[in-house]
Parts: C-alpha cells; sequence; structure tokens
C-alpha cells in the first residue's frame, strides 16, 4: 500500500536542509516571482511517529513563460544570490516571496506536475 502525501510550505529546517551556495556555470531558465519552497512529505504513519520530507520544490510564476511552475525538487537554495539549482541541473533566479495563502492555479500547478 503507497503512502499517502501531504504538500505544506517548507519548514526552516528543510529549508535550511537544502541551504548553500550556488555555484557553478549555467544559464537562468526562468525567474520565480511570488515563489515558495514546498515539501512533499510522506504521512506519519501512526501518531507520534515523524513525517518524512521526501522533496522540496520551488512553486511560483515564471516570468518567461508566463505561467505557474513547480520545479523539480530543490537541491541548493541560495538565500543571499536569490537562486535555486534544481536536481535537474536548472537554474531559476528568485524574484519577490509570496504571501497569504497558496493561489488556486498554483496548486493547480502542483497537482500537474506531481501527478
Amino acid at each position: 500500500m503507497a503512502m499517502p502525501f501531504i504538500l505544506e510550505l517548507a519548514t526552516i529546517e528543510e529549508i535550511g536542509a537544502i541551504t548553500g551556495t550556488v555555484t557553478g556555470d549555467g544559464m537562468i531558465k526562468d525567474v520565480l516571482e511570488g515563489w515558495r519552497l514546498i515539501a512533499l512529505r510522506g504521512v506519519a504513519p501512526h501518531p507520534g511517529a515523524l513525517a518524512v520530507t521526501e522533496a522540496v520544490f520551488g512553486v511560483g510564476s515564471a516570468l518567461a513563460r508566463g505561467r505557474m511552475i513547480c520545479t523539480s525538487s530543490v537541491v541548493m537554495f541560495d538565500a543571499d544570490a536569490a537562486m535555486i539549482r534544481t536536481r535537474s541541473g536548472s537554474l531559476y533566479s528568485l524574484g519577490g516571496t509570496a504571501t497569504g495563502p497558496l493561489p488556486l492555479p498554483l496548486a493547480w500547478a502542483l497537482a500537474r506536475h506531481l501527478q
């Protein structure tokens, strides 16, 4: 039986685990505006058990593409440089962060990406 998963904003601990300096060459694939870091977690099997973080994704409005996107899993988050590098090797520049609840178009983008 497959373990159920939940999507929530990444915690400080989850973000800390991927925080570092984005290095290396590469073209910036896009600029994410209204971005968030979202964690995909396996639901704890019983009360008191820890949920397992499977991956952290960057989500937001991709300026060049003109739509909401969900990146592949983030392997490095560099707050000082406002950049993320994903597992696929893509670099994204981070514009303004999002506030408030997750917009419905972004929730749909996440559902399409993770289906």
